[in-house]
């Protein structure tokens, strides 16, 4: 069980670490003491939030931007009606939900949610009136597990701050694509953590050259993975016809065969006539 101020003093650090490796803009930060513009409380008590879950709420900082808390989850914006509304109902999909019956009770709020409004991953609720955690999928707040929320955000900030955890990466990996494996995710991995490395991380981190570059650095690692895919398939092509050239000759391949372009044109061309 942590305090008011702990829980705060924790999600207050781990957010300025968003801003610090450039995953969130310092523009799209909404950090407290907040105004009526930040944080409308009175949409709060509307959705059924208790006094003491928003005393809480006015201590956090929160964010516009579409960005995840941990993995599988996104940061709640408070400042936004919608998300607001929907963030009583962590399951959208039950048909009782609706703004005059919230799903969650008053002191209990999300500051990140499985896929804002209902989806896959994890929701990360604060239950004010005992200072933990309470973290679960779409099965609701019974099925969730209960951990300190100091502890917890302390875990999480550590795995960031040491690139265990790859949050821009993991927001680039929602870019649309026609094909992403688990592969594909350790070469993006690589790629991405050497980047903050180039741009200077940690002494001399160029925070707004990065994000300017990612997503342009982004599409050139596509096209070197493409390539790569593809000369991956050419050389697996040339082992099937020069396979293929043997077969039909009804002689075993030498295992010390050599394989200069010049003899791998000569396969091919032997086996295309044939």
């Amino acid at each position: 069980m942590s305090t008011d101020t702990e829980i705060a003093a924790a999600l207050n650090r781990y957010y300025q670490l968003f801003t610090k490796i450039g995953y969130i803009a310092d523009e799209q930060m909404r950090w407290p003491p907040h105004d009526a513009n930040t944080l409308n409380r009175d949409l709060c008590r509307k959705n059924g939030m208790t006094d003491e879950a928003i005393a809480l709420l006015e201590m956090l900082p929160f964010t516009t931007s579409y960005a995840q808390f941990g993995p599988g989850s996104d940061l709640v914006d408070y400042s936004s009606p919608e998300d607001v509304e929907c963030s009583r109902h962590p399951d959208n999909q039950n048909e009782d939900a609706d703004e005059g019956n919230p799903l969650l009770p008053g002191w209990i709020f999300p500051i990140a949610m499985h896929s804002v409004c209902g989806g896959e991953g994890e929701a990360y609720m604060i239950y004010a009136r005992e200072g933990t955690f309470l973290i679960g999928g779409a099965q609701g707040i019974e099925e969730s597990r209960v951990v300190d929320p100091v502890s917890y955000i302390n875990h999480l900030h550590d795995k960031v701050e040491s690139f265990e955890i790859l949050l821009v990466l993991r927001t680039l990996l929602r870019k649309p694509k026609s094909e992403t494996t688990t592969g594909d995710r350790g070469f993006f991995y690589d790629k991405a953590k050497a980047a903050f490395s180039d741009y200077g991380w940690p002494d001399h981190f160029r925070k707004d050259d990065f994000r300017r570059d990612i997503l342009g650095l982004w599409d050139h690692w596509d096209k070197e993975l493409e390539a790569r895919k593809q000369r991956e398939r050419d050389a697996q092509t040339e082992d099937e016809r020069i396979d293929e050239y043997f077969a039909i000759l009804g002689q075993p391949r030498p295992a010390n065969w050599a394989r200069s372009d010049e003899e791998v044109d000569e396969v091919a061309r032997r086996v295309d006539e044939m």
